[in-house]
């Protein structure tokens, strides 16, 4: 059972609704159909997927290629060509 501002708040309502915010973001970031998505994008674009273009692009410039690649498995198309 939970009860609404039974506690005083060690922050403010405005500074969680914000924290929850970015947590959501990061969530989205690392969604499975969006990488795969921007993958797609990054494959059509240049005909490959290279850790090099990983590192190009602003919003996957963190992806770690061999983890992004088991995440998301079996849905990535072919073909990969992994560079160091």
């Amino acid at each position: 059972m939970r009860t609404p501002e039974a506690f005083d708040g060690i922050i403010g309502a405005e500074q969680f609704a914000q924290a929850q915010e970015i947590l959501e973001q990061r969530r989205r970031k690392y969604d499975p159909d969006r990488m795969l998505a921007q993958l797609d994008t990054l494959y059509r674009k240049y005909g490959v997927y290279r850790s090099s273009l990983l590192r190009l692009q602003d919003d996957m410039r963190r992806w770690n290629v061999c983890q992004t690649f088991r995440l998301l498995g079996p849905r990535v198309p072919k073909p990969v060509r992994q560079t160091a």
